[in-house]
C-alpha cells in the first residue's frame, strides 16, 4: 500500500483540487468525500483498489464488479474528519449476496440480503480524523454463465457504482444526488472518447 507520509504545499494542494475530475476519471470506482453542503466542499482522494475487476460502463454510469474480497485505501492531502461511508452497490445474484463491511479499525458491518440497487450506510461511530481509511468488502460471489448462461465465466460479487464519505450525514446524501444526477455522466462521457 502507498503511504502519504508528507504534508503537500499550497501549490500542490490546489492543483490537485483543480484536478480533481481528471484524476477521479482514472479510478475503479468514483470516490467523493464530502466535508459540506456545497459543491466546493466536496473532495477527491487517492483511491488503490484491490480485488476489483476493470471498470465497466453502461446506461446508468460507471461500476466494477467486486470478487470475493475487495479492498479500498483511500488516502487524503491532509488529515481528513469522516463519520460516515456510503457505498451505492447492485446486486443481481439471485436470492441477493451477503455483504460484509469493514471500514477502518471498526467493528464489521453484515448486509443480509443486497439484491438490486442498494445504498450500504455506514455510520463510524463517531467523528475520526485521518489521513489514510481503509475499506473491506466481503461477499457472496456467483457465475454469471451458470445463471444467465451468456458465457461469461468470472466469479463475481457485488457492483460498486460510487462510494461517499462524509463528516455530515446530509452532505453525504446530498453529494450521493449530486454526484448521480450529473457527475457521473461528465465521467462516463470521458471515458467513452477516450475509449
Amino acid at each position: 500500500m502507498l503511504e502519504m507520509s508528507f504534508r503537500p504545499s499550497d501549490r500542490i494542494r490546489t492543483r490537485f483540487t483543480r484536478n480533481r475530475r481528471l484524476i477521479s476519471d482514472s479510478r475503479v470506482v468514483p470516490v467523493l468525500c464530502v466535508q459540506g453542503l456545497s459543491r466546493r466542499q466536496i473532495r477527491f482522494p487517492f483511491c488503490e483498489f484491490e480485488g476489483f475487476y476493470p471498470r465497466e460502463v453502461n446506461g446508468n454510469g460507471t461500476f466494477a464488479w467486486t470478487r470475493q474480497t475487495a479492498n479500498i485505501a483511500c488516502h487524503f492531502s491532509e488529515a481528513t474528519c469522516l463519520r460516515h461511508v456510503w457505498i451505492s452497490v447492485q446486486s443481481i445474484r439471485p436470492g441477493g449476496s451477503r455483504v460484509v463491511v469493514r471500514v477502518a479499525d471498526g467493528p464489521s458491518v453484515e448486509f443480509r440480503r443486497v439484491q438490486g440497487r442498494r445504498r450500504l450506510a455506514i455510520s463510524l461511530g463517531g467523528k475520526i480524523r485521518t489521513s489514510t481509511l481503509h475499506i473491506s468488502l466481503e461477499c457472496e460471489t456467483f457465475v454469471p454463465d451458470q445463471v444467465l448462461a451468456n458465457g461469461d465465466q468470472r466469479e463475481l460479487g457485488i457492483a460498486v457504482r460510487r462510494i461517499v464519505l462524509g463528516r455530515n450525514l446530509l452532505a453525504c446524501v446530498r453529494g450521493l444526488q449530486s454526484h448521480e444526477e450529473g457527475w457521473h455522466t461528465i465521467a462516463t462521457d470521458r471515458l467513452r472518447r477516450a475509449g
